[in-house]
């Protein structure tokens, strides 16, 4: 019975000849900077949609106390036409 021939001799890579992951632009085995686990992720997503509900609300009250509050120039108007 004969066995496989011995594997070529060849030298080990450098970690800087990497190939690169050409989907994502980023050297394969590289680390990814942290973002934390699956709550964190579904936290910060939460806080995020809270600030832009936050956001419309005050956008929403501004515009309702505009709208109650009649422009000077009008109501100087409406009493001179009285």
């Amino acid at each position: 019975m004969t066995g496989l021939p011995p594997a070529p001799q060849r030298g080990a890579y450098a970690r800087t000849e990497a190939p690169l992951n050409e989907t994502r632009g980023q050297q394969v085995g590289s680390v990814v900077a942290p973002k934390g686990g699956q709550r964190a992720q579904i936290e910060q997503l939460e806080k995020e949609r809270h600030q832009r509900e936050a956001e419309r609300y005050r956008e929403r009250e501004q515009e309702h106390r505009e709208l109650a509050q009649p422009p000077a120039s009008q109501s100087a108007e409406t009493k001179s036409e009285r």
